[in-house]
C-alpha cells in the first residue's frame, strides 16, 4: 500500500509516466527473450532457470506468474503498435514512427508466443478477454484479433498436449484439482465467512474442512473471503471498482491522445490480471502482489494526467 502512494506521488508528470512505460516494455522484451532462450536452449540467460515440463517461465518463479505478467501488458503493447502515429510523442521521439511500430509489433508477437508457451489456461483466457476488449475499442482490429485468437487456440493447446508428458486432449480445460480446492474454501467460508478465519491463517483454518488438499485454494478471492471475511473482501474490491470507475469517466471526457488510448488498454490488462487471479495465488506472491499495486498506481497516475488535461482544456 505504501508503494502505491509513493508511486502516485512520484508519477506526477507526463514525462515520468512515459519513461516508466518505456522501461516496462523494455523489461518485458528482455523477459520474453530470456523465455525464448529457456525454451530453445533449456535455460534462460539471466537466472539460468531450467525448462520444466516444457513450460516457459523465464526469470519468474512459475509459468503462471509469467503468464499473468505478459497478459497484463499485451493490450498496452498492441495499442502502442496499432496507434504508433498518435502515440509517437508519448514514446521514444528520437526513433522514427515506422521503426517504433515495427519494434512494438515485434515485442507483441514475442510476448504472445511466450504467453502461449507458459501453457497457463487462466492466462490464456485472460488474454482472450483483453484482446476482445481491444477489438471493441478499435473496430479495425476486430479481424486481426479474430485471426490471432483462431491461430492461438489452434496451435498452443495442441502443442501443450504433445509436449507435456501427463497431458492429453481431455485435460486441456481440466481444473487440475481446483474444484476440490474451491470446495474446501467454500466450506470454510460457510463456517467463518463473515469475519474470516484470520489474516494469512488460511492453511491452519482450512484443516477441519480438508478433502485431499488443505493448502491454498488457487483463487485469491476465495482465500481473501476465507481469511478476512466478506467485509474485507468487499473493501478490497471497492478499491478496484473506484479506480475503474474514475478512469472510465475520465477517458470519456478527455481529449488527451495518450490517455484516451493507453488508459483503456492498461485497464484491460488490469482487468485481465484480476480475472486470472481467480485461478491462482497472485495476490499472495511477493512479486506479483507488488506488481498489482504498481499497476493500480499507474492507472491512477494516468487518470490524474487526463484530469489535468480536462481542466486545462475547459473554458475559464
Amino acid at each position: 500500500v505504501g508503494l502505491f502512494y509513493i508511486f502516485i506521488r512520484v508519477m506526477r508528470s507526463e514525462d515520468r509516466i512515459r519513461w516508466f512505460l518505456i522501461s516496462a516494455i523494455a523489461g518485458i522484451f528482455v523477459l520474453c527473450l530470456a523465455g525464448l532462450s529457456q525454451y530453445i536452449f533449456g535455460e534462460d540467460f539471466i537466472r539460468h532457470r531450467p525448462l520444466m515440463d516444457g513450460r516457459v517461465q523465464s526469470t519468474m518463479k512459475a509459468p503462471t506468474d509469467m503468464a499473468a505478467y505478459l497478459m497484463t501488458f499485451a493490450p498496452l503493447v498492441l495499442m502502442l503498435a496499432w496507434k504508433t502515429r498518435e502515440l509517437h510523442a508519448f514514446t521514444i521521439r528520437v526513433v522514427s514512427e515506422r521503426n517504433l511500430r515495427l519494434f512494438f509489433l515485434f515485442v507483441f508477437v514475442v510476448l504472445v508466443f511466450c504467453l502461449g508457451l507458459t501453457y497457463s489456461r487462466g492466462g490464456w483466457l485472460a488474454f482472450v478477454l483483453g484482446m476482445t476488449g481491444m477489438a471493441i475499442l478499435e473496430k479495425r482490429l476486430r479481424i486481426p484479433v479474430v485471426l490471432l485468437m483462431i491461430a492461438f487456440w489452434m496451435y498452443f493447446p495442441h502443442k501443450m498436449v504433445t509436449e507435456r508428458a501427463h497431458m492429453d486432449a481431455t485435460l486441456v480445460m481440466d481444473s487440475f484439482g481446483r474444484k476440490t480446492f474451491w470446495t474446501e474454501s467454500w466450506h470454510l467460508i460457510q463456517a467463518k465467512g463473515l469475519f474470516g478465519g484470520g489474516l494469512n491463517a488460511y492453511v491452519d483454518a482450512v484443516v477441519p474442512f480438508k478433502i485431499n488438499w488443505g493448502e491454498y485454494p488457487h483463487n485469491c478471492y476465495l482465500q481473501m473471503w476465507a481469511e478476512i471475511g466478506i467485509f474485507g473482501l468487499l473493501s478490497f474490491l471497492w478499491i478496484h471498482a473506484t479506480i475503474f470507475y474514475n478512469a472510465v469517466a475520465v477517458v470519456l471526457k478527455s481529449n488527451h491522445e495518450a490517455c484516451r488510448r493507453l488508459l483503456p488498454a492498461l485497464l484491460l490488462g488490469y482487468a485481465g490480471f484480476l480475472f486470472h487471479s481467480g485461478f491462482d495465488t497472485f495476490f499472495y506472491s511477493a512479486s506479483l502482489g507488488t506488481f498489482l499495486w504498481i499497476l493500480m498506481a499507474l492507472a491512477v497516475a494516468l487518470t490524474r494526467m487526463a484530469c489535468c488535461n480536462i481542466k486545462e482544456a475547459s473554458p475559464r
